[in-house]
């Protein structure tokens, strides 16, 4: 994997272990120190396993040796398909510990999604849900290697710890530790690489700024195929030698409920999430008394909701903005005055640096003025797989990586999100590219064209709408059934649609997409849209 590493140069190493940005610190190495410290303390909690640190450390160990053995090594790829888990806690360092890539794949993801996935990265193992028995059965077929949750879990029993040792670990923090795909697998998605180091920086910072600590537990809520719920759920609580207790699927009562039961006192939550959240409370469940941090992001946060949150849950607003390509590139202070904490994200993470850049892309916009925001610092990540063009082309000449996104600056360097210039649909803090939906319709009998856009949802920020012209009328359904027999997982099923006569299009051609997300949420205000019930909340 190391071809890959296309954004990371020696000046760039040594810069950022210059400054104790970067460590060498592995995930094995954080739960080796964990074990070492207090082997009694808990580590990672769900529905039906709790494991001290000891047992950690024991579990990770013989997993690693159980993936060993079956040929996963240094430079590999492995595919990892499991809901928010003790499991998935024990596969991702036993990965990592063996000098492989992790790839995180979303549970609505098909077999020949996978599949795809798998071919693109050279991948010849996938740890999956033992539940997924379809998609095992489908995946072994292709030639992959398929273990199950159930696998991981009894290593303990079946592989001895002298198969494989800690200190055998080939591990760096500045090699791929996973690699993470902008959106499906019906096209050719960007795959997003990080390492260690870019994924950490940012984290360490984070937790230096929460009076929080090894006695303390964290509820991972979003799912660990995200970051939201594998670097900014789960990580903040093995960095700081807490434990951590999976939701293995969201439901906001429960939510409520394991808040109270682990008495915890800080959580990650995306903006639909925390809408589920409050309409749960509303509707009579209990608020839970220990919360007092509430990290937020994925998506754009209204500062009605955050306030909301404030007052119903006693707790404080932690705002924060990035994305795969910068981490946590910016958030808010736990000191910082509710007001500006409400109306933006924050100030940037220590070590990033954070721009708003005029047109040209280079040359910063005048203060107080809309312009692209920009990051660069130790969270950028490495590169995009096997797409040097792709790299180089979302960097500007002084190496600021342009996220596509509009902010303004303000003069104490708060930043405030206003929009964005890319056309990602972001889907309750899951990112959908429209391409991928475009992709999985191309070939529907009856559409000529068609467009995925996303239209403004209040529960979701955003869903899919599909814009197509069509060969006499289609439906919704007629739609959603063809991508069920494609095999094309939930995650890129169009939620709306809007059947045009034809499309908007530039004086050489192209569809104007802008404006068919403008008549599409024009159609939103006008109810004449064929809308579909609402599907859970992405796991």
């Amino acid at each position: 994997m190391r071809t890959y590493l296309t954004g990371i140069s020696g000046a760039r190493l040594r810069e950022h272990y210059a400054s104790g940005a970067w460590e060498s610190t592995t995930l094995l190495d954080i739960v080796l120190r964990r074990a070492a410290q207090a082997p009694h303390a808990p580590a990672v909690r769900d529905a039906s396993h709790s494991l001290d640190n000891a047992e950690y450390l024991h579990a990770v160990t013989c997993a690693a040796g159980l993936l060993s053995a079956r040929g996963v090594g240094a430079g590999d790829a492995v595919l990892l398909q499991l809901r928010n888990s003790a499991a998935y806690a024990i596969a991702q360092v036993a990965v990592a510990a063996l000098g492989a890539a992790l790839v995180p794949v979303k549970t609505s993801m098909l077999a020949r999604e996978m599949a795809a996935v798998a071919d693109r990265v050279g991948a010849r193992t996938a740890v999956i849900a033992t539940e997924f028995a379809d998609r095992r059965r489908d995946l072994s077929g292709r030639g992959l290697l398929v273990l199950t949750d159930d696998d991981l879990h009894a290593a303990p029993a079946d592989v001895a710890a002298t198969v494989w040792r800690p200190e055998d670990s080939p591990a760096d923090a500045d090699e791929p530790l996973n690699l993470m795909f902008s959106s499906g697998t019906t096209g050719v998605p960007k795959g997003i690489i990080n390492t260690t180091n870019t994924q950490l920086s940012c984290v360490r910072a984070l937790i230096d700024e929460l009076p929080l600590g090894a006695c303390d537990s964290w509820l991972v809520v979003p799912p660990m195929a995200h970051n939201a719920g594998w670097l900014y759920s789960f990580m903040p609580a093995l960095l700081s030698g807490a434990s951590s207790v999976f939701q293995e699927r969201f439901d906001a009562r429960r939510t409520l409920e394991l808040l109270t039961e682990h008495s915890i006192r800080c959580v990650f939550l995306t903006p639909t999430h925390a809408v589920d959240v409050l309409a749960a409370i509303k509707d009579g469940a209990a608020a839970p008394e220990s919360l007092q941090r509430v990290v937020i992001g994925g998506a754009a946060t209204p500062g009605e909701l955050k306030a909301a949150l404030r007052t119903q849950l006693g707790a404080g607003i932690v705002s924060m903005y990035g994305s795969t390509e910068n981490q946590g590139a910016t958030f808010v202070r736990p000191g910082d005055d509710p007001a500006r904490a409400d109306s933006t994200v924050g100030r940037p993470c220590p070590g990033m640096s954070v721009a708003v850049l005029a047109p040209d892309r280079h040359t910063a916009a005048p203060a107080g003025e809309i312009g692209e925001i920009a990051t660069r610092g130790p969270g950028n990540f490495a590169g995009y797989y096997d797409d040097q063009a792709a790299t180089d082309a979302a960097m500007n000449r002084d190496g600021w990586f342009l996220t596509g996104d509009l902010g303004i600056l303000d003069e104490d360097g708060f930043l405030r999100v206003t929009g964005r210039h890319k056309e990602l649909i972001i889907r309750g803090g899951m990112n959908i590219t429209p391409e991928d939906v475009e992709r999985a319709l191309a070939d529907h009998p009856a559409l000529e064209r068609v467009a995925a856009v996303g239209i403004a949802d209040e529960r979701l920020g955003e869903v899919v709408c599909a814009v197509v012209v069509a060969d006499g009328k289609v439906t919704l359904s007629s739609l959603t059934e063809h991508l069920r027999a494609g095999g094309v997982g939930t995650h890129l099923w169009p939620e709306a649609l809007l059947q045009v006569a034809e499309f908007p299009l530039t004086d050489i051609g192209k569809v104007q997409r802008g404006r068919l997300r403008e008549l599409a949420n024009e159609a939103v205000k006008h109810n004449a849209l064929e809308r579909a019930a609402y599907r859970q909340v992405p796991q």
